[in-house]
């Protein structure tokens, strides 16, 4: 099915064509995806340590990421994400060298 509609600031007729995707369903699915990622900050200039990775198959997420507190600890996160929930352990490591922001 064609159909015309006109442009009636410059006169111009441009044809639309109804449009269907024509591949397969494109509805979003919760559980497709595969990716990874990873970054790292640290500065000591301002004390600033973080950082996170991250990776996903399909229906599982599993990571770590990381965080230099204001006292000086770097508090660590590994988790795992799955059907059941987001399941998560923590982690204090104390430093030798003083942080303070």
């Amino acid at each position: 099915m064609v159909s015309t509609t006109k442009n009636l600031y410059y006169g111009i007729s441009e044809p639309h064509e109804s449009y269907k995707h024509p591949g397969r369903d494109t509805k979003y699915n919760p559980h497709s995806g595969k990716y990874a990622f990873e970054y790292h900050v640290a500065d000591t200039y301002s004390a600033n340590d973080f950082g996170h990775q991250e990776m996903r198959n399909e229906h599982l997420t599993h990571g770590k990421y990381h965080v230099r507190l204001p006292d000086g600890r770097l508090q660590k996160v590994s988790y795992q994400v799955d059907d059941q929930g987001y399941h998560a352990n923590v982690s204090y490591d104390s430093n030798d060298q003083n942080y303070y922001i």
